[in-house]
C-alpha cells in the first residue's frame, strides 16, 4: 500500500479482498500502537512518519532475510 498508496490496488496485487487488506493494516497498527497511514482520502494513502521508519526498517529485515537465504544456499 505505501507503494501504491491504494487499498484496491494493494488488496488487487496481493489478491486479497479489500476488506482483508484494510483489517489487516488496522491489526498491524494496532498491534505497534501508532498509525502508519496518515486518515484514507479517495486521493490515496500517505505514510506517517511512524509508517515511514517502519517501512524502511521492514524492507531493510527483509531484504537482509533474502541475503541469508541466498548466502545459506551457497554454503
Amino acid at each position: 500500500m505505501a507503494r501504491t498508496g491504494s487499498i484496491r490496488l494493494a488488496a488487487r496485487e496481493a489478491r486479497r479482498t479489500v476488506s482483508a487488506v484494510s483489517r489487516s493494516i488496522r491489526a498491524l497498527e494496532d498491534g505497534l500502537g501508532v498509525s502508519l497511514f496518515f486518515e484514507r482520502r479517495p486521493s490515496g494513502l500517505r505514510l506517517t512518519a511512524a509508517g515511514d521508519e517502519f517501512l524502511a526498517e521492514a524492507t531493510r529485515v527483509l531484504g537482509g532475510l533474502q541475503s541469508a537465504v541466498l548466502r545459506a544456499r551457497e554454503a
